[in-house]
């Protein structure tokens, strides 16, 4: 399993899908899909998400790429913004498959850029900064993932 990480708008979903187009075997999964719709409504009225309100979420995640084949390459566009949650996906995912992070890092303000231009999308530009707030992109400094 491929997961991409990053804050919304550093264009996961767009290079997942672009990666799914181009390997043979592949699948994407979009974690946004995967939200339950009370996570996708508090982030529609500006309310960031809390640890509590992802558990779920990271839960079904693990489970949509543990319910994949075996033989075909997983692409997971999933926020992942703290370290323990790339680690809950990491526990999770592991006992069937591998699994690599990419993190993809994006500036704040091309980032607004790219939200204020999206149409029909839960994520609202004002929770931009919650979401810088929260990544922790220096896993170089915890104990790193196999």
């Amino acid at each position: 399993c491929i997961l991409l990480y990053g804050v919304c708008g550093s264009g996961k979903s767009t290079i997942g899908a672009a990666l799914r187009a181009k390997i043979s075997l592949s699948i994407f999964i979009d974690a946004d899909s995967l939200h339950p719709e009370s996570n996708r409504n508090k982030m529609k009225n500006g309310i960031p998400l809390t640890d509590a309100d992802r558990a779920v979420w990271l839960a079904a995640c693990g489970n949509a790429v543990l319910a994949k084949s075996d033989n075909s390459t997983v692409f997971l566009a999933c926020s992942a913004l703290k370290y323990k949650y790339r680690h809950i996906l990491l526990e999770s995912i592991t006992r069937k498959r591998r699994l690599v992070a990419v993190f993809l890092k994006v500036p704040p303000e091309i980032i607004k850029r790219r939200l204020e231009s999206r149409k029909d999308h839960f994520m609202p530009v004002s929770l931009v900064d919650s979401q810088f707030k929260d990544l922790e992109e220096d896993v170089h400094t915890k104990t790193p993932l196999p």
